[in-house]
Parts: C-alpha cells; sequence; structure tokens
C-alpha cells in the first residue's frame, strides 16, 4: 500500500510538500523492511521517484542534497543489506546530477552544489555495479558546469574533461 502512496501523494503536490511526502513515505518503507517487513521493501524505482521530486523541487533550499540524501540511502541498503532490487542505475545518479545543475543561490551554495554533483558522477563512473553516464548525465553535467563553476577558466578546463569523456564513451 505504501508503495503506490508515493506516486499518488505527490501527484497532488508537485512542489515541496510533495517531495517531503514521498521521502517520509520512503523513510517510512525503509524502517518497516528493516524491521522484517518484506512486503515494505523498495525497490530502484520507487528511490528514483523519490529523487526525481527533490530534484523537480526547487523552491526548498538544498534541495540537491536532499535528492542525494536518498541516493544515499538507496546505495547503503543496496550495499549493507544486499538488497538487490533497489541497485542504483544510471536514472539514480543522473537524476541527483539534475538536481545539482537546478540550484540557485549565492556562488558558494552554488560551488557546493557543484560538488556534489562532481562527486556523484565519479562515483557512477567508479562504482562495482554496471552504472554509466548516459547522454543525459553529460548533458546535465555540461549545464551544471556552465551553471555552477562562476571562473571562465575552470568551467573551461571541467568543459574540455567532459568532453573528452563523453567522446570516450561514445
Amino acid at each position: 500500500m505504501l508503495v503506490s502512496s508515493i506516486g499518488v501523494s505527490v501527484k497532488r503536490d508537485s512542489e515541496a510538500g510533495g517531495a517531503r511526502r514521498a521521502d517520509k513515505l520512503l523513510r517510512r518503507m525503509e524502517q518497516g523492511f528493516l524491521a522484517g517487513d518484506e512486503s515494505l521493501r523498495p525497490d530502484t524505482v520507487i528511490y528514483n521517484q523519490v529523487i526525481d521530486y527533490w530534484a523537480k523541487t526547487q523552491s526548498v533550499h538544498g534541495h540537491y542534497l536532499k535528492a542525494r540524501d536518498v541516493l544515499d540511502r538507496q546505495i547503503s541498503l543496496y550495499r549493507k543489506n544486499n538488497v538487490r532490487k533497489c541497485r542504483p542505475d544510471t536514472l539514480s545518479y543522473t537524476s541527483v546530477i539534475g538536481a545539482c545543475a537546478s540550484t540557485y543561490g549565492s556562488k558558494m551554495e552554488r560551488r557546493r552544489s557543484f560538488n556534489v554533483a562532481h562527486r556523484t558522477f565519479l562515483e557512477m563512473c567508479k562504482n562495482d555495479y554496471p552504472t554509466q553516464p548516459n547522454d543525459v548525465t553529460y548533458g546535465l553535467m555540461f549545464k551544471a558546469t556552465g551553471r555552477l563553476l562562476h571562473k571562465q577558466d575552470e568551467r573551461d578546463r571541467y568543459s574540455r574533461t567532459l568532453w573528452s569523456l563523453a567522446c570516450d564513451d561514445g
């Protein structure tokens, strides 16, 4: 019942309240599952949905951190509890990068957001399960580079490196 409630909850309010409710429902599912209720086991689709809700909730300060927190919980459940059905996929990582790329605020806030996007991208490329950046991932990293790095030389250097990686990936 909680699984289908996440989508219904957010459809009523797609802004911050919906993302908070979806995250709260996911936390209840995680807690129930870890307490032994197998019927509450979250899967990749549910995690991706909640990450995406946070990614699209720009009205909340630090929304990209909330999206990253959901990804971290997903990774933890997958690795520490060996729950294969919640393995992060390309969409999981790409949605967090998208949340970062849409960040507004001070130079310091934008830099912090870029650092989260960069760390997420690197983790995606180096993890022990098969997730690789796709065209959307690269596009969002270019967007993050252009919007979040305020020094031109740093933007240029990072963009060239990113371009080279994208070309190598095909």
